[in-house]
């Protein structure tokens, strides 16, 4: 990251010529794209011998990640639906609660990198319609006159209907 701080104007100048034709050309290299996994504990009290308490965080080089927020800066958008996650935003703590986690419901093989810049973004927008649905369905709880029926953190969605009825309802979508 030094080289990109100190490296002056001409550097400047062929980062915005390169990065410019990945966005025209719709390519990026494969060796841009490469990072290196490291596995992070999810539960330091768990069993720190069992995989599924690591999650995996890919870290990659800094000019990938230059792009990234370059990119991120170009297609920042917002929906009326943004309000409900909490997950993804600066200065907001985890939550915890008894969560569904939406992230066990779809396939990884395919998909944004944890640890990458545009992955939070890329995933709101990703859940932005489910979350919209949920809560055009009307049911779920009432609190000061507004009903509330969802909450999201992340990849973790809680759903809060009022009765056994309305949880059939939530889940459908």
């Amino acid at each position: 990251m030094e080289a990109i701080m100190y490296g002056g104007y001409r550097l400047c100048i062929h980062i915005c010529f390169l990065f410019n034709l990945f966005i025209r050309c719709g390519y990026l290299p494969k060796a841009f794209m490469m990072s290196v996994i490291i596995p992070v504990v999810k539960n330091k009290c768990g069993d720190l011998r069992d995989l599924n308490n690591y999650r995996a965080i890919a870290v990659s080089t800094s000019v990938p990640k230059l792009f990234e927020c370059i990119v991120l800066n170009s297609l920042q958008s917002k929906s009326d639906f943004d309000h409900i996650q909490f997950g993804f935003k600066p200065g907001i703590p985890p939550v915890y609660a008894l969560t569904y986690s939406v992230s066990s419901c779809f396939s990884y093989s395919n998909g944004t990198r944890q640890g990458g810049v545009l992955s939070p973004y890329l995933f709101t927008r990703y859940t932005r319609e489910l979350i919209g649905d949920i809560i055009s369905a009307g049911v779920g709880c009432k609190m000061y006159g507004q009903i509330v029926n969802v909450l999201a953190y992340a990849d973790d969605l809680v759903l809060m209907p009022l009765h056994g009825g309305h949880c059939r309802g939530l889940l459908r979508y």
